[in-house]
């Protein structure tokens, strides 16, 4: 893979290379590579202490908090939750586990759920459709305080339904309310 305006390789490490990542991230994104040139791969003598470097150019620069710092925050956030904290361990990076939850026991309802609900979103559709044929589905959804998916879940069964029909085109159609 050659050089391109998305990689660049780079011998070794130097804390300038910071221009290039800034680069990237003020661009459409790219790839570092340390310890390869045009040729090929000629390896990094010591990828720990790289990483190290590397980490401490990006705090200099105030990109990243100091070390360890965010690990205290995990364990914190982890602690106030009333939630075990995570194991962390170095395997080729830094893994952080987090404890699985218990199942929980299913709790007896005290009242027998209906079975089929009402249906009252089609029908707060309707009824604004009736108003303002020509409102959107996020118009809808933000006046019914529903999502806009609920909202297009609705409309869909009241297509079906034969209750609702969408007239001219998608942006500057209209909705016909039938029966």
């Amino acid at each position: 893979m050659k050089e391109s305006q998305h990689i660049e390789y780079k011998k070794s490490w130097r804390d300038e290379y910071l221009k290039w990542i800034c680069g990237f991230a003020n661009a459409d994104g790219g790839v570092l590579v340390i310890g390869r040139n045009d040729k090929g791969v000629v390896g990094v003598p010591n990828a720990a202490r790289l990483m190290e470097d590397i980490a401490n150019a990006f705090f200099r620069v105030a990109f990243m908090e100091s070390w360890g710092r965010g690990i205290d925050l995990i364990r914190n956030v982890c602690r106030a939750a009333g939630k075990p904290e995570p194991a962390f361990r170095w395997d080729n990076g830094l893994w952080v586990e987090f404890a699985l939850q218990e199942a929980r026991t299913p709790v007896e309802t005290l009242v027998e759920t209906p079975g089929k609900t009402q249906g009252k979103t089609p029908a707060r559709i309707l009824e604004l459709l009736q108003k303002n044929p020509n409102l959107t589905v996020p118009d809808i959804a933000l006046q019914i305080s529903k999502s806009e998916s609920a909202v297009q879940r609705g409309i869909l069964k009241l297509q079906i339904a034969g209750r609702l029909k969408r007239a001219g085109s998608r942006k500057s159609g209209y909705w016909e309310v039938l029966k």
